[in-house]
């Protein structure tokens, strides 16, 4: 997602006086912009990092100055600062260069950053979140994905096994070196160069590993308005101009957002979001103008996200089966994933026909959602985990021979229903992967959780997730989403088989 202010102006709560600095999570990226008087200090991270990573950022040094003189001198004040991450000092005299850190092996959910400045304190702290780590790890270089469409001087996420070192990762676009800013062991974060338009062939490869390729289609997007400042009852406008959309594989999402309601509205709306549909995309050209009043003299902002497909929404969740024909939890949870991306192109397609509202999606939970899908960790839920299984027991979940019926009893007299699920779980009749609550800060500091209960012997599963959180997060105090879907013998989500609900 690239996110463009109009009336560049960014407020933030300042912790140590005279001293802002905020944090933004796009495309795979986390950027911590620390503003000193000396000038900017900026880092980038992965946004998925997780207990006993290693990972690779990039730290760049902006000084301020109105002359040549005043540039060199606050820039040589700026790089005694350090920035202390994770138990490690990194000198931002070292700006512009790969900082790999290891990430302890923490419970912690967070994990403070710190600009440190030339005496030795602390200028400012952000914390930057830290999940569990239940990854699986695979060889460098395996089940790597290319986007067919990326936007122009962004950062593009390439997913797919890396060994978090980007020092060895080298990726080219139309023969010519790409950046890369950051890595995990599950992505690496490049930035699309602004004069890529049109279609480049872009390859990244690890040091020993096989490349992977992909031809890229450049997607720029151009703002442009009359005026920035109105004083009251002035109208303007502001225009979206995107290009390089043809070929999309799947239904891109355009967000416009008006941040400063209290001096200016956009009209139709202060909150839209646009489907751009494949279908409708023939010459790559998407263009509209939005007209905006002022309400109040002064300067406004509006936010404006554009979302590219990642690719095509594969039907197949695991094409193989662990011994003795049982789905295991990564089946599951990759199953579920898929089965989340079709049902919700499912719902926005069906918002184009003006059958469901999309704002009723909540776009932020859906994203903390199927971030959380990959931090599964079977029985482990908490309150809010519980709550759903009773949702499940009361709400009567389809599975054969009433499975859970049994468990209802057991609850409704009180006993021990982890026990009961467990014992069924024994048997081999059903098997559950519980989510325990995740805060997403990047998301609009959304709460979700979330289980899923697959019956062996149907082939099909139930998840059922809920999203709660402040008017940041969603319009909606909580939002439900249930799911029903099912595999085939290959372990293969049957896309005609998914069905979603949403609810509040």
């Amino acid at each position: 997602m690239k996110n463009y202010l109009l009336f560049i102006y960014v407020s933030a709560i300042s912790i140590f006086p005279g001293f802002a600095q905020t944090i933004t999570s796009q495309k795979g990226l986390t950027t911590v912009t620390f503003n000193v008087p000396e000038g900017k200090i900026t880092i980038y991270l992965p946004d998925d990092i997780r207990s006993g990573d290693i990972i690779s950022g990039t730290v760049s040094a902006e000084p301020g100055g109105k002359n040549a003189k005043q540039v060199q001198k606050k820039g040589d004040k700026l790089t005694r600062y350090f920035i202390d991450f994770n138990g490690q000092k990194i000198p931002v005299a070292t700006a512009k260069k790969t900082v790999q850190y290891q990430i302890i092996t923490t419970s912690a959910s967070q994990l403070p950053l710190v600009l440190v400045n030339e005496m030795g304190n602390t200028a400012a702290v952000i914390d930057i979140p830290c999940t569990k780590n239940t990854q699986s790890i695979s060889p460098a270089g395996a089940d790597c994905k290319i986007p067919t469409h990326a936007l122009t001087a962004a950062p593009l996420p390439i997913k797919g096994s890396f060994d978090g070192n980007s020092s060895n990762t080298n990726c080219t676009i139309g023969n010519q070196p790409a950046t890369v800013l950051a890595e995990s062991p599950r992505q690496s974060i490049i930035q699309f160069p602004e004069n890529s338009m049109g279609n480049q062939n872009l390859q990244i490869r690890e040091k020993g590993g096989q490349p992977c390729t992909q031809a890229v289609s450049g997607v720029q997007m151009e703002l442009s308005t009359g005026k920035l400042n109105l004083v009251k009852g002035e109208k303007t406008y502001l225009k979206v101009r995107i290009t390089g959309l043809q070929n999309l594989p799947d239904t891109a999402r355009l967000d416009l957002f008006n941040v400063t309601p209290f001096v200016v509205t956009m009209q139709p709306a202060d909150q839209m979001v646009i489907t751009l549909v494949p279908d409708s995309m023939g010459t790559g050209i998407f263009e509209r103008s939005f007209d905006i009043v002022s309400i109040k003299t002064g300067s406004f902002t509006v936010n404006v996200n554009l979302d590219l497909p990642e690719g095509k929404t594969p039907v197949f969740a695991d094409v193989r089966k662990p011994a003795g024909g049982k789905r295991n939890e990564k089946v599951l949870t990759a199953g579920t994933r898929t089965a989340l991306e079709i049902a919700m192109k499912k719902w926005a397609d069906a918002n184009t026909e003006g059958k469901n509202p999309i704002d009723f999606e909540c776009s932020n939970c859906i994203q903390c959602i199927k971030s959380y899908t990959t931090e599964s960790n079977a029985g482990d839920v908490g309150e809010l985990g519980w709550g759903i299984i009773t949702s499940f027991l009361s709400g009567g979940v389809k599975l054969a021979g009433g499975l859970l019926e049994k468990v209802k009893d057991i609850a409704d007299k009180g006993g021990d229903i982890y026990k009961a699920i467990k014992d069924l779980i024994a048997d081999g009749k059903i098997q559950v992967i519980g989510f325990a609550e995740k805060w997403c800060a990047n998301n609009g500091n959304c709460q979700v959780t979330g289980i899923i209960v697959y019956d062996v012997a149907t082939g099909c599963a139930e998840a059922e997730y809920r999203c709660r959180g402040n008017k940041l997060c969603c319009p909606f105090a909580e939002t439900i989403y249930k799911m029903k879907y099912c595999f085939d013998k290959d372990g293969a989500v049957i896309a005609e088989t998914i069905s979603i609900t949403i609810t509040h």
